[in-house]
């Protein structure tokens, strides 16, 4: 697999186009001094694109208490804006509701309370028009291939989008223009395995195709990936209509997304000071959330857009974003942690850990069928991929690390012009400011590794 990811990185394009709208001095004078005093300095973050924040338009966030949710917060409340609302099940980060934004806690898929909820916020000014950010979704890597768990995820991630299809689009009680910006995941664009041709290397390794937007996925890696591949079609097929006032795009992160703690991927082998080892040569794409969050404000600023010819560029369509310079292996990863702090690897065959996966998922599938009831546990090494308890070893969490799925750099380079912004971290980047962050969590409390 290191061949697959050399050649991948010899073919990389490093043609970056960045959005300057305003000086980056006027842009510094925006930033709350106080709004990231609980993380360590950060010398590359910057706002783009740099303007004058506007105080007829509101923005709500749906999942903004959560990973990729709580940084668009932080990058509108960066860039000055003034009516950021958070819908979400659980409560934000205190940082969120400290510096300006507002709460409303409720269920998303519940079309009746988020209708209530944004026609209440609605009415406490006349705003001109609304920007969503769909950043809400269950994300399981571990119950995907458990039929008794099947249905909850498709139906409630599906439900997510018909929710705010009957919120924003069939509601007359909205009359003013609404724009979505949609996340979905790479992984909703990988092929099922095939497990009869595991030793053919065409099974584990995948290419994106030219244009994401003519990719019609027939076979899908998880019941996760299917639920995101059909709850943003179904955003899209709202927003294709040019006759109505809500418009969509997609932003696509590949391959992880990561750069601070709160992520499923490496925020748990940074706190639990290890991880799990079978994919060490398996190439993939690493992003900093603050570069998504980025592409999501440069996204924005096409989509609302005054001229025609701007918002044709990106209305409808789906962008995949990443660092093109950012492919990397988890080997990789873990030998730059252990070289800024203690970490124990748990390496094991691959082959060893497919054959437990399907054990351990037919042992709690039978539980399930003979009991009746489904193993339920609050405990968030569940949800990580890396490290984690024995019931995560299960078929769709080893083809989620396991299979490679290089991304088009044309794609990317399209992306990157369309929106006009370039990423800014890089793989060292990333882990770096991971193990600061812990380590500044740690001196915060007067405990050392």
């Amino acid at each position: 697999m290191n061949f697959y990811a050399q050649r991948y990185l010899d073919g990389l394009d490093g043609a970056f186009i960045k959005e300057k709208e305003e000086s980056p001095e006027k842009s510094a004078e925006k930033l709350p001094e106080k709004l990231l005093t609980n993380l360590p300095q950060n010398k590359k973050r910057q706002v783009i694109p740099a303007r004058t924040s506007r105080s007829e338009r509101i923005y709500l966030v749906t999942g903004g208490s959560g990973f990729i949710g709580s940084w668009i917060v932080r990058y509108l409340l960066l860039r000055g804006e003034t009516n950021v609302v958070i819908l979400d099940s659980r409560q934000p980060p205190t940082d969120l509701t400290k510096h300006g934004a507002q709460f409303r806690k409720l269920n998303i898929a519940d079309k009746e309370q988020l209708n209530e909820a944004v026609l209440s916020e609605l009415s406490t000014s006349p705003y001109e028009d609304i920007v969503v950010y769909h950043c809400a979704a269950v994300v399981k890597y571990h119950h995907a291939d458990d039929r008794s768990f099947q249905s909850a995820v498709s139906d409630y991630n599906i439900k997510l989008a018909q929710s705010i299809i009957d919120t924003f689009s069939m509601n007359d009680s909205i009359k003013v223009p609404v724009a979505l910006i949609n996340f979905s995941d790479l992984i909703a664009y990988k092929h099922s395995v095939s497990w009869w041709k595991f030793w053919d290397h065409a099974t584990w390794l995948q290419y994106m195709p030219d244009n994401i937007n003519e990719l019609r996925p027939t076979t899908f890696i998880s019941n996760y990936a299917r639920s995101k591949y059909e709850a943003t079609e179904l955003l899209h097929e709202v927003g294709r209509d040019t006759s109505s006032s809500f418009s969509v795009s997609t932003l696509i992160p590949g391959n992880f997304v990561s750069g601070h703690l709160g992520d499923t991927l490496l925020s748990p082998v940074i706190y639990y000071g290890g991880g799990l080892l079978h994919n060490w040569s398996i190439p993939f794409n690493l992003i900093h959330v603050e570069d998504v969050a980025q592409a999501a404000l440069c996204l924005e600023n096409r989509l609302t857009s005054t001229e025609i010819s701007s918002r044709e560029l990106v209305q409808g369509q789906k962008f995949v974003i990443a660092n093109e310079a950012n492919v990397t292996t988890t080997a990789y990863i873990y030998s730059k942690i252990r070289s800024l702090r203690p970490f124990k690897t748990v390496r094991n065959s691959p082959a060893l850990v497919w054959g437990v996966s399907w054990l351990a998922y037919l042992v709690l599938h039978m539980y399930q069928r003979i009991s009746g009831s489904r193993l339920m546990t609050t405990s968030k090494r569940l949800d990580s991929l890396l490290s984690g308890t024995p019931v995560t070893y299960t078929p769709s969490r080893f083809n989620t690390l396991q299979v490679a799925q290089l991304i088009n750099g044309s794609d990317v380079a399209r992306a990157q012009m369309v929106l006009q912004y370039s990423p800014l971290y890089t793989v060292d980047d990333i882990v770096e400011s991971l193990v600061d962050e812990h380590k500044f969590q740690l001196d915060k409390k007067g405990q050392i590794y």
